[in-house]
């Protein structure tokens, strides 16, 4: 089972990029929150930097990663963030838990009851109206019919 993507993810197309800097080049940035939108966004991207070997200066945090101190405030914010994301997950998913014990289910509310759903089946397999006209009854799309119909009865190519 996958993740979600991230809004970082989902967004990244969107954002202008930095420009490409020559090799070891020092990007100077008043504070923290004009590079990276949350802290797991900021490190991702100080992180992709590194890579191209390019370093910043934080001036109002006095973080610099130029320096052996400022790689480490670095880190510190990269493990900061880590435990961010993992006290979002452990507490989403105790949510999830919590409404499943108070019996709700998440998802989307099914569009036909049992008894519609059983009856578009016996009229599909009777052959007493098409689809199209069960879901005319019903006020549903196509679709969602072929979807509450028994996959084993449905005619190959439907």
């Amino acid at each position: 089972m996958g993740t979600a993507p991230t809004r970082h993810q989902r967004t990244h197309h969107r954002r202008k990029p930095i420009p490409a800097s020559t090799s070891s080049s020092v990007k100077n940035v008043l504070t923290l929150d004009r590079v990276g939108r949350s802290t797991a966004h900021l490190v991702s991207l100080l992180d992709e930097f590194r890579q191209r070997d390019v370093a910043f200066r934080f001036l109002e945090q006095g973080i610099d990663t130029t320096t052996a101190e400022g790689r480490m405030v670095y880190r510190m914010l990269a493990a900061v963030a880590e435990f961010q994301r993992d006290l979002i997950v452990a507490n989403t998913n105790e949510g999830l838990a919590a409404a499943r014990a108070r019996g709700r289910k998440g998802g989307r509310r099914p569009k036909l009851t049992e008894q519609q759903a059983e009856l578009a089946q016996q009229l599909y397999d009777a052959r007493e109206k098409t689809v199209q006209e069960i879901a005319d009854l019903f006020t549903v799309p196509r679709s969602t019919i072929y979807g509450y119909l028994n996959k084993s009865d449905q005619p190959s190519g439907a």
